[in-house]
């Protein structure tokens, strides 16, 4: 995983994480402030990772979703032959709503009226936390998805404000008074403001969902994004009661997002060799169909023996047509209750057959991320141990203070 930054120093940053069953853990940080960051550099720095840590180790490379490191992901899946690369599955979904957000706009900078009146005024904001019983500003990392979560705070203390700006807590203090207190006096008390919220909220919470399922790295996501998405995406639908006019432009702004950054066989092959996604779709033999390129791209780029591709081609037959082991009730029911790894893990080999390879490669795609959040969090380490005492630190010994 890797993940460019610039430090209080101006110094431009990239850190590089290895994601494993196990635990995330940092590997390196290099210094690229000597050098511009065009797709050739990345690509050499990315390779050069690449061969420090075994071509043999690497599935899947995650980066940012920058266009420089766009085509540095393209290069090193030109050279390395047997890997991916993904972009940050955050990020894309960030854009997403940052897209929507513009649908929005006015609603969202009424809203943001609001929140800063509030906490301008320090005895306001303490009447105001005092009378709804709580705080209104919800701060995330992404920054986007702020918007749409102080929209949702907003909403879920309704009543409360709009019973506070009438109250003798808002009305007696001097804020009252100017233009800007009575703009939100009246926006708090507008119908069509509460009416603009909960659409945006319809448009954008299933997307927020998706976003706390994949923001992380301690559990995978990488065999619910596909299914998590299209679950999304219906529930949009479902919101604004299937009427195309409404739900057609935030659709349009996914299927955009999706297909230009986020359109990976790793997602494919994932939603297939997850059970519990695969038999609980609504059409099961189209979910396949739809699938099975990414699956095959999959195949061909991580198993080079074509025996063991062979192998793995009619394992995959006897596990969707649900055969052999795969046909018995305990196995069947437990598609559901068990995590997907360990379904694998415990019903993955035919005891007929006794060939390991479908499982192995179910287990492999099925452990992966598809976020680079653990890079994130190195950053306030770097701003720790990068002081003004300690700002001649060499990089090796930097790299040494934030691996411990």
């Amino acid at each position: 995983m890797a993940d460019g930054w610039t430090d209080r120093s101006g110094r431009s940053l990239i850190n590089f994480l290895v994601n494993c069953p196990a635990r995330t853990m940092f590997l390196k940080s290099v210094n690229a402030s000597g050098h511009s960051h065009i797709e050739e550099y990345l690509f050499n720095l990315l390779d050069s990772v690449v061969k420090e840590i075994g071509e043999d180790y690497v599935v899947q490379v995650i980066t940012e979703n920058a266009a420089s490191y766009v085509m540095a992901g393209r290069l090193l899946m030109e050279k390395r032959r047997r890997l991916f690369w993904t972009p940050y599955a955050p990020h894309c979904i960030d854009l997403m709503l940052e897209d929507i957000g513009r649908l929005f706009i006015n609603v969202i900078a009424r809203a943001r009226r609001i929140t800063v009146f509030m906490y301008k005024h320090a005895l306001l904001l303490s009447r105001m936390r005092k009378h709804i019983g709580g705080n209104l500003l919800r701060p995330v990392v992404i920054r986007f998805t702020t918007a749409f979560l102080t929209l949702q705070r907003l909403h879920a203390k309704k009543s409360e404000l709009r019973s506070f700006v009438v109250s003798v807590d808002f009305t007696s203090g001097p804020w009252s008074k100017k233009a800007e207190g009575k703009r939100v006096q009246q926006t708090i008390l507008s119908q069509s403001f509460w009416t603009q919220v909960v659409k945006a909220l319809k448009s954008s919470e299933p997307l927020v969902t998706v976003l706390r399922l994949v923001d992380g790295d301690e559990k995978p996501a990488m065999d619910y994004i596909y299914d998590a998405m299209e679950r999304a995406k219906n529930k949009i639908m479902d919101h604004f009661n299937h009427r195309d006019c409404d739900y057609r432009p935030i659709l349009d702004i996914i299927d955009r997002r999706w297909g230009s950054q986020m359109s990976s066989p790793l997602y494919s092959a994932a939603y297939i060799l997850n059970p519990t996604c695969l038999f609980t779709s609504v059409d099961p033999a189209e979910a396949l169909t739809m699938h099975m390129v990414g699956f095959i791209d999959v195949l061909e780029r991580m198993i080079p023996n074509r025996g063991e591709k062979d192998k793995i081609s009619t394992l995959l037959d006897f596990y969707t047509k649900s055969e052999g082991i795969f046909s018995r009730d305990i196995v069947i029911r437990h598609r559901t209750m068990k995590l997907p790894t360990d379904w694998w893990a415990a019903y993955g080999v035919d005891t007929n057959r006794k060939d390991p390879a479908l499982k192995k490669l179910a287990i492999k795609i099925l452990r992966l991320t598809c976020s680079a959040s653990g890079c994130k969090r190195n950053w306030s380490t770097f701003e720790v141990n990068h002081t003004k005492k300690r700002n001649r630190l060499e990089q090796k010994k930097l790299n040494n203070l934030v691996f411990v």
